[in-house]
């Protein structure tokens, strides 16, 4: 770690070498690689993954141990609720904090307020806001969010959002008076290699009436895996592949989905096949025509952005951040009420040819690319780790 440079802590409630928890560990990973060299960069974590109760093997519990351009810390889970953030809160002067419902965000608020050596602190809500997330068990949060604000916990925090709109999303929540400052912070993408993902697409060839459908990510409500079935239900024509990938983060939600997928009509063959790490998510990708996600809501969707690098077309529900992609044509947006529209569009890919698949793919990957540029030159986390003092 090099002197001089802004010392900022990140707390977040899972990391490497854990995958379960999905897009902020993969965000703070992000972040490291691409603002590791102008800032020392600190992660607090659990010592275990999402659901799991086993610790790491192999990990150094209670020690600073190299990450990438970054230091990492595991701690037990009892010590993460309150006394392992106390000691190191005082050990710097910016702390970022990401999820609003987790374990130890009360923790950090209570320090904070009751700490005479104010330090900036951070809170990213990582998306909790929207609809889709705001309605699960609505009125025990509702309740949480209503007694931090009473006890003035919410007092001397700087926001950090992912985009306008989580902004507004905030604000009907909390209102505005609770929003005093804030930062426009757009989630970092992972670092691609784009040259090797247009290489890969001389081994992908599709078939007029053929579909190669993939969904990645954590089975549960609010992803909604359960649409993806709904609107293949009533497709009858063409040779349909859908593959499920991802974590079963609900087994009640994951068996009623089992349940429609035995129902499919002949023409499509589906299955899960497991989980996956991080890492091979965009390989996976490249493996595919499309990526049918009807989500109930992402503050901004890594794995958008992954099926864009790999030349997967995302056919996505109007509850993420990324209406560019019908705009640019290299994606498909789609009300997440409009089952009619989301079944069109499906057809309307199985009736393409190898030629017009492959010119979309190549758009795709080259408007990920461009993405990814724009976003590391403007990002609001220039603010956080670049600008004088603070450090």
């Amino acid at each position: 770690m090099e002197e001089g440079l802004k010392k900022v802590l990140f707390l977040n409630a899972y990391f490497f070498p854990g995958y379960k928890s999905g897009g902020p560990q993969q965000t703070i990973a992000n972040i490291i690689d691409a603002f590791g060299d102008v800032a020392n960069i600190y992660v607090l974590t659990q010592n275990h993954d999402l659901g799991d109760k086993k610790r790491y093997p192999d990990v150094k519990i209670g020690k600073w141990i190299q990450f990438g351009k970054s230091k990492v810390k595991y701690i037990k889970s009892q010590d993460y609720i309150f006394s392992g953030i106390k000691k190191e809160y005082k050990n710097f002067k910016i702390i970022y904090s990401c999820g609003m419902f987790e374990k130890n965000m009360l923790a950090v608020l209570f320090i904070h307020k009751f700490t005479n050596n104010k330090k900036k602190l951070y809170i990213a809500p990582m998306g909790v806001f929207s609809d889709g997330a705001i309605h699960r068990k609505k009125l025990k949060k509702m309740l949480y969010l209503k007694l931090i604000k009473e006890l003035g916990l919410l007092k001397d925090i700087i926001w950090s959002f992912t985009s306008e709109k989580e902004l507004e999303e905030a604000k009907t929540i909390l209102g505005d008076k609770v929003i005093q400052e804030y930062i426009i912070a757009e989630d970092i993408p992972r670092k691609v290699d784009f040259e090797k993902s247009i290489s890969n697409l001389k081994l992908m060839h599709k078939e007029k009436g053929s579909l190669r459908i993939v969904f990645i990510s954590r089975i549960c409500e609010k992803k909604n895996l359960s649409l993806c079935i709904d609107i293949l239900k009533k497709i009858e024509y063409g040779s349909i592949i859908f593959d499920i990938y991802g974590i079963i983060e609900d087994e009640k939600y994951w068996h009623t989905c089992e349940k429609k997928i035995k129902k499919l009509p002949g023409n499509i063959s589906a299955k899960y096949c497991g989980e996956v790490k991080s890492e091979n998510t965009i390989g996976i990708f490249g493996n595919y025509d499309i990526f049918l996600f009807p989500t109930k809501g992402e503050n901004f969707g890594h794995v958008i952005f992954e099926s864009l690098s790999a030349g997967c077309i995302p056919i996505l529900s109007d509850t993420t951040p990324w209406d560019s992609v019908a705009k640019e044509d290299v994606g498909e947006v789609i009300k997440i009420c409009d089952i009619k529209g989301f079944r069109d569009t499906v057809k309307k890919y199985i009736d393409l040819d190898d030629s017009d698949m492959n010119e979309k793919r190549i758009n795709a990957i080259n408007f990920a690319k461009k993405k990814y540029s724009a976003i590391i030159t403007n990002s609001g986390y220039q603010s956080l780790f670049t600008v004088q003092g603070g450090g």
